[in-house]
């Protein structure tokens, strides 16, 4: 049998598998659990996790159709709702800026950003609700900012409901807001949380 300091050491994450023992039966079985788990359980709380996502040059042009979302962090299944602490975004400037434009009705050329969910019977720059304002990415250097929480660049609380089973993503506010070039990249960070509809833990 090795001994347990001749393995080299490592930086737990959630996602790390611990080798037990499962004693809710009599045949107690060995299986792997969590790191994740078995912090919750010994803290009782709700943990935080932390994921990203690149938004390459193409999917950020795509903006320029009316009612494209871009998925920012995956719906995470029934019952469930993901609850977005904070974010942080780093447009990496290439060579060219984005050129977001204002709506053909003088409307700002902003995005909004969160659990989206469209609806098309609602008025000019509310089809896309439970969003926040995140200004247009026209940076013509790198740039980085954030949201959610204060402290951050731009806003402090989320707007509208936390629907269930539902993507964080990001779209242009106005329909007729549109962009044709640019060429950088957006690196966004998330911390978040993954909580069950029913008990809200």
């Amino acid at each position: 049998m090795a001994i347990i300091n001749s393995y080299a050491a490592g930086t737990p994450t959630t996602s790390d598998l611990i080798l037990g023992v499962d004693t809710s039966n009599s045949k107690n079985t060995t299986k792997t659990f969590t790191a994740g788990a078995i912090a919750g359980l010994a803290s009782g709380a709700t943990l935080f996790t932390t994921g990203s996502k690149t938004l390459t040059p193409t999917e950020v042009l795509s903006l320029n159709t009316a009612g494209t979302a871009l998925e920012l962090l995956p719906a995470p299944g029934a019952g469930k709702i993901l609850v977005v602490d904070s974010f942080i975004f780093k447009l990496t400037f290439n060579t060219a800026a984005y050129n977001f434009t204002n709506g053909t009705g003088g409307q700002d050329n902003s995005l909004v950003i969160g659990l989206l969910v469209r609806d098309n019977a609602a008025g000019a720059g509310l089809k896309w609700q439970n969003g926040l304002s995140l200004a247009a990415l026209n940076y013509t250097q790198t740039f980085t900012g954030g949201g959610i929480f204060s402290g951050l660049s731009f806003a402090t609380s989320p707007s509208g409901s936390l629907p269930e089973n539902t993507a964080f993503s990001v779209a242009t506010r106005y329909n007729d807001t549109t962009v044709t070039q640019g060429d950088s990249s957006i690196l966004f960070n998330f911390v978040y949380r993954t909580i069950d509809s029913t008990t809200l833990l």
